[in-house]
């Protein structure tokens, strides 16, 4: 009996040694909390790291010491949803990412009372209930990830969990690592392996429309009978306080939203591209091969525009006058620009006049159809390697038989829309009517994915590509309904 007690009595004690040793809702010392935040101003995020947009709550402090320091898990605002999505957990439910997902600052205090150093905790688990408990150091029953950032934005390391225990150690993984691994190239994978990576990123969110961006990678591989190359025992926990495998500079230039929308633009037109880029995500988290399938899927054209880290393009709006056309039978007809993309800077601007006339429906068209013309520019000016090859073979009508660039780009970038674009153009711009509570085709002959399609092939029709157009009548009528908004057209505006 009293040998029972005793294994009884020692639990209890350890439980009381490990809630001594974590405290929640600490209250600190006036000194103590300047010493905090004055680390703290002297580290802040800059404006090119993923956290810019977070901020500390004070008022919500916990500590835990597991070693010589006192560690303060200080939460954050997280305006951004900044945070960790693996494949398996990848969700477009809000409330399930915000229950599951957690991002605190963590900052190290001697027994001086000086903070010795700081960095980011971003944690994924299964459930709310596990996330509740996870700590520095104190995993509680985590089935999930846990991944240290350095204060300058800079990952450092991460653990991955099974039931609380630590069971691989978390790496950092480069844009070309990705790329290998998708082809499966990966030196690791023909060897046996297989990498299980996890996206950094964001959760954006326009009113109840929600999708993750990607900023980065990180993961580990997992090699036979899933030892992966770190076993159980050499998996160390907690904060390394290093930079991995990269510089800081490559972490500065971290992969955001660089599609924008200029401050002069009226605002339906920023939720307009706001929602398209968003729906263009959402399709293209469905596509297995991000580099090939850019070239062939226009959702992945533009995700891949809006990830980039080197090519930042803006959408604007201009006034484009409308000109007259002269035929040869001495009638004339008037031509209107709907848009205009810059084949340098790949900027877009949306002619004023077909914002004011035309319909919710097709300002995003036009938007769509320009960001192509953009994708088109970032291939030929803004790409290389691998990369730069696989845009080449899959765009062959915007290069010649050497394979050069075409100097002229606007017939080029036509036909090619018209050859392989055109379909996938229109699944995005139906997602985009179903999100707008547009559900049927205004001509009833048709579907709304077909009506879609007609808007597109209207866009072609000064151009030499018009003559692949399937219907041309139907579709120069179908188009003019939305950009004229007659009385038959979806009727939906807000510019």
């Amino acid at each position: 009996m009293k040998k029972y007690l005793s294994k009884f009595s020692m639990v209890i004690l350890l439980l009381v040694i490990s809630v001594a040793c974590r405290k929640d809702n600490v209250t600190l010392m006036p000194d103590e909390l300047a010493e905090l935040k004055s680390f703290y101003a002297r580290n802040m995020p800059t404006a090119k790291s993923i956290f810019k947009n977070t901020s500390p709550n004070w008022s919500k402090i916990s500590s835990v010491k597991p070693d010589d320091l006192t560690v303060y898990e200080i939460t954050l605002n997280n305006p951004d949803r900044v945070g960790l999505m693996s494949n398996t957990s990848k969700t477009k439910d809000l409330d399930k990412f915000e229950q599951t997902h957690a991002l605190k600052l963590l900052l190290f205090v001697n027994e001086q009372g000086k903070v010795e150093k700081g960095c980011y905790m971003l944690i994924e688990a299964s459930t709310a209930a596990e996330l509740i408990n996870v700590h520095y150091k104190r995993a509680g029953n985590l089935n999930g990830n846990v991944v240290y950032y350095n204060l300058n934005g800079a990952m450092s390391n991460g653990v991955a969990y099974v039931n609380g225990k630590a069971k691989r150690r978390i790496s950092y993984l480069s844009e070309s690592e990705i790329m290998a691994i998708k082809r499966g190239d990966d030196s690791r994978m023909t060897q046996g392996c297989s990498m299980f990576y996890i996206e950094t990123g964001y959760m954006g969110c326009i009113y109840d429309y929600c999708t993750w961006y990607s900023t980065g990678y990180v993961g580990f591989p997992i090699c036979g009978n899933g030892g992966g190359q770190h076993p159980e025992n050499d998996v160390e926990e907690g904060f390394e306080g290093g930079i991995s495998n990269y510089s800081e500079s490559t972490v500065s230039a971290a992969l955001i939203k660089e599609i924008k929308v200029d401050t002069t633009v009226r605002p339906c037109v920023d939720i307009i591209a706001s929602i398209v880029i968003s729906k263009a995500a959402q399709i293209q988290n469905v596509l297995s091969d991000m580099l090939t399938l850019a070239n062939v899927n226009a959702s992945a054209s533009i995700t891949t525009m809006a990830n980039s880290s080197t090519y930042k393009i803006k959408i604007g709006e201009h006034l484009f006058n409308d000109l007259t056309k002269y035929n040869a039978d001495g009638s004339s007809s008037l031509i209107r620009t709907n848009g205009i993309t810059n084949d340098t800077t790949g900027y877009i601007y949306l002619n004023k006049l077909m914002i004011n006339d035309g319909t919710d429906l097709a300002i995003a068209a036009t938007l769509i159809h320009e960001l192509m013309h953009s994708y088109m520019v970032y291939g030929i000016h803004h790409t290389s390697g691998v990369e730069k090859d696989i845009f080449r073979d899959m765009n062959t009508f915007l290069f010649d038989q050497s394979g050069t660039a075409f100097t002229n780009q606007g017939i080029p970038q036509h036909i090619q829309m018209a050859n392989t674009y055109v379909d996938s153009m229109a699944s995005l711009l139906t997602s985009y009517a179903i999100s707008r509570g547009i559900l049927v085709s205004p001509d009833s002959s048709i579907s709304l994915n077909e009506y879609c399609k007609d808007i597109f092939w209207q866009n072609l029709q000064h151009s030499q590509a018009y003559f692949a157009a399937p219907n041309k009548s139907r579709s120069m009528n179908n188009g003019e309904r939305e950009y004229k908004n007659t009385f038959n057209s979806t009727k939906k505006k807000k510019c």
